[in-house]
């Protein structure tokens, strides 16, 4: 008799997870991925990311991705950009080094002004080949941060659908209004503050860097402190404005839903299967809500994996390249590198802030409310 009520019981709960899965099931094909998945292949078409697959994974509990496929990326990226920028990087050396073996003998047998014509040719010729590396890294990064927002904006109706699958409507709706409200802000932010920004700071390095005094020295670090307090603050905004949604949305939300149940639990004799159903399905519900909410941020870290890589890497390079020049070449050189180093480092501020505030936003709101 006891194996028998076992047996019973391994096929009630059976039955009831199956029963469960079919409807994550559901409710993902509701959600309506198409749009999203079409455009997570155009901005990652080496990556073949399922989104829907990835989100049926998180619902089981499975993590749709492999460290060792993270190692590959990483390792791909860092020596292709390496191949990419080494045999500009040895060009600027050897300019450099050619450039200051030529003004010390042309100083040695002629006038300064013929060593100050010999330096200006140089100088151009080493913009040509910086401008043109910075002009790559610029697009880049707006390219990245111009796929963050869109992905954030194609994410935003299907997260607001199961959020409000799982009940969380006031969740939802915050959420919604309020990211939209952000991704406009920073879409004006990066295209008329921040890039034009970082080109201006990139033209008045190159000006300042023309003749031996400094004219332009404090107006370049204002311009430079001024990126990094625009980005500061707006992180500061996005995450604080998020934190206090989540002190408010989620607990209505609870509270509203757990009036729902107990209202269904008084129902006479149906009342127990009642709430134990509606229990049931808001629980699961909640699971797909957060799983969208974490391959929305696993999405988001392939998106900007790479272009972070390659930042880190070309501003490492730069540097390296300003601090071998400086003993042999013109003070002036060092600088102009080291000054561009500075902007692909404001780059790739824009790009982190841009990723982490949105993976955030997403992170804030994911775990907002708990399950029902």
């Amino acid at each position: 008799m006891q194996i028998v009520l076992l047996c019973i019981l391994l096929s009630a709960l059976s039955g009831r997870v199956y029963a469960q899965e079919t409807q994550i099931e559901t409710y993902v094909e509701e959600l309506n991925l198409q749009s999203v998945q079409q455009s997570v292949d155009e901005m990652l078409p080496q990556d073949h990311l399922d989104i829907r697959n990835m989100v049926l994974q998180l619902c089981q509990g499975k993590v749709p991705f492999s460290l060792e496929n993270v190692w590959r990326i990483m390792e791909n990226t860092l020596f292709s950009e390496m191949n990419k920028q080494r045999t500009r990087i040895v060009q600027i050396l050897i300019l450099a080094i050619a450039a200051s073996v030529f003004s010390n003998f042309m100083g040695a047998f002629s006038e300064n002004r013929i060593q100050e014509i010999a330096f200006y040719m140089v100088y151009l010729l080493l913009l040509t080949f910086l401008l043109e590396s910075f002009g790559e890294l610029s697009q880049v990064a707006e390219k990245t941060m111009g796929n963050i927002l869109e992905f954030m904006r194609l994410l935003l109706p299907v997260y607001l659908l199961a959020a409000s699958l799982a009940a969380k409507q006031l969740t939802a709706v915050g959420f919604y209004e309020v990211t939209l409200f952000l991704i406009t802000m920073v879409q004006s932010l990066i295209q008329y503050v921040l890039l034009p920004g970082i080109n201006c700071y990139v033209m008045l390095a190159i000006l300042n860097n023309v003749t031996r005094e400094s004219y332009l020295s404090r107006m370049t670090e204002l311009l430079k402190d001024v990126v990094t307090w625009i980005l500061r603050s707006l992180f500061a905004l996005v995450i604080g404005v998020q934190t206090i949604q989540k002190l408010i949305f989620p607990v209505l939300d609870t509270m509203k839903n757990s009036i729902w149940i107990k209202a269904g639990g008084a129902i006479p004799v149906v009342g127990n299967t009642l709430s134990g159903v509606t229990e049931t399905i808001l629980s699961t519900a909640a699971v797909l809500k957060n799983a969208v909410g974490a391959g929305g941020m696993l999405v988001l870290l392939y998106i900007c994996i790479r272009p972070v890589l390659r930042l880190m890497l070309c501003l490492l390079l730069y540097k390296l390249a300003g601090a071998v020049i400086q003993p042999v070449a013109d003070p002036r050189f060092a600088e102009c590198i080291d000054k561009m180093a500075d902007a692909v480092a404001l780059l790739l501020m824009a790009v982190a802030v841009t990723g982490v505030m949105f993976f955030l936003t997403i992170a804030i709101v994911t775990t907002a409310g708990g399950v029902v």
